[in-house]
């Protein structure tokens, strides 16, 4: 099973901080330690040695996606907050950024040496595994059935989904064209990581503005829709522009799919 994918379908600019930010970031911290479990593995010199390791790497994982939850939930909290904020006093996006720097929790990545394709080697490993599983189906958002229950939600469209996502994409590239015309000096002394997160603060604060729906909302609309939106083109297409553009924030532009 391909867990990115499945991520990156359940996030687009309108999904929780901490998913994206890890999708994103994966591709800009460069060369990371080796999977903890490959090591293990290459220095265990026995069956009874290799099974302990796994066991090991497994609660490991565990350890891990616990805390991408909590910080996940950290980070929402602070976009929420501060999107709000920025609809009631605007801010440019270094001024973001400080505030960001200010609040945000400790990566759990960078703690542990992991970068997305680490995480996800383990997360196929052990996908079989019910607490991971559980822990997976959190991070991607697994939705609230009073939530969608709820009549703003039902009067989503699948159509006002794609619809959401191409202004977002849109407002995301202006936001990114604004960003590289920041004086050289300026814009090298933000963290990409940081800036990925503040992006999401403007896009969602530009979006709410225009849509009087929150980037929540769109979030849960995604979520109920995914089977729909998983075989739709036009949002394929969308989702991998935002990607494109995520990348390009990153400075770490992807190829051309």
């Amino acid at each position: 099973m391909e867990w990115s994918k499945k991520l990156v379908l359940v996030g687009g600019v309108a999904a929780s901080a901490a998913v994206l930010l890890y999708l994103c970031k994966a591709r800009k911290d460069g060369a990371a330690s080796e999977d903890a479990e490959i090591k293990d593995q290459q220095a265990s010199s026995s069956g009874h040695k290799r099974v302990q390791s796994e066991e090991a790497a497994k609660e490991q994982l565990k350890d891990i996606l616990k805390e991408l939850i909590k910080a996940q939930e950290q980070m929402k909290t602070v976009i929420k907050d501060l999107t709000q904020e920025l609809q009631r006093t605007p801010s440019s996006l270094v001024e973001i950024c400080k505030k960001i720097e200010k609040v945000q929790p400790p990566d759990p990545m960078v703690k542990h040496g992991l970068q997305l394709m680490d995480l996800d080697k383990l997360l196929e490993k052990h996908q079989q595994d019910t607490e991971i599983r559980n822990s997976i189906a959190k991070i991607m958002g697994a939705p609230n059935p009073h939530n969608i229950a709820s009549e703003k939600i039902q009067s989503i469209s699948v159509k006002d989904v794609i619809e959401y996502h191409k202004f977002m994409l849109q407002e995301l590239t202006t936001l990114i064209d604004e960003y590289e015309n920041l004086p050289p000096g300026e814009r090298q002394a933000l963290d990409p990581k940081t800036v990925t997160i503040a992006a999401q603060v403007v896009v969602g604060a530009r979006f709410e503005q225009e849509h009087q729906v929150s980037s929540e909302d769109v979030e849960t609309a995604v979520l109920m829709y995914h089977a729909n939106l998983a075989t739709d083109q036009t949002f394929a297409s969308v989702n991998i522009q935002i990607q494109h553009a995520m990348s390009r924030l990153m400075g770490t532009p992807m190829a051309p799919s």
